[in-house]
């Protein structure tokens, strides 16, 4: 706790820590942070909080897309009101919203929704994908290594709207 109150009071820096003690899954519900958010918390004067999730899902490769999305971050003021059992409820509530308005996003399946931060290419294999390509030309049809009706290498042009 000394640790992480030096690192952040009047400091500009940021910490990343994993609320729950460990990872779990998305879909756990419901969510239960460790109480020792509240305690970091309530060591400070003010800080700055902010939930981030990840998701993956497989879309149409056979590699899955990896979503991430990050809330503004809010203002917290801790007086001697402060209740860090409150607090972490808060939390807990705001990260399972979180999760749920990135599963919902996540589900649409709507690559317009989204921004590409890394991309890397598509397609099988480069065997498979050759013989698909063969395949294709034998029959006069032009050749894509992506699958399904979801391209994913234009998203690069796409601007994030997400949660």
């Amino acid at each position: 706790m000394d640790h992480c109150r030096e690192l952040l009071e009047g400091k500009p820096c940021a910490l990343g820590i994993t609320p729950q003690g460990a990872f779990t899954s998305n879909s756990a519900r419901p969510i239960r942070f460790q109480p020792g958010i509240g305690a970091i918390a309530k060591s400070l004067s003010r800080f700055y909080v902010s939930t981030v999730v990840f998701d993956y899902e497989f879309w149409s490769e056979k590699r899955p897309e990896a979503f991430l999305s990050v809330r503004p971050p809010e203002r917290v003021t801790v007086g001697p009101d402060f209740d860090r059992r409150a607090f972490v409820h808060d939390m807990e509530r705001k990260m399972e919203d979180h999760l749920d308005a990135l599963t919902a996003l996540r589900e649409q399946r709507d690559p317009t929704r989204f921004s590409t931060l890394v991309s890397r290419s598509n397609g099988i294999s480069p065997v498979y994908d050759a013989g698909r390509a063969l395949v294709a030309r034998l029959h006069g049809e032009s050749f894509a290594q992506s699958h399904g009706d979801i391209l994913t290498p234009h998203w690069r042009e796409i601007k994030h709207r997400g949660p």
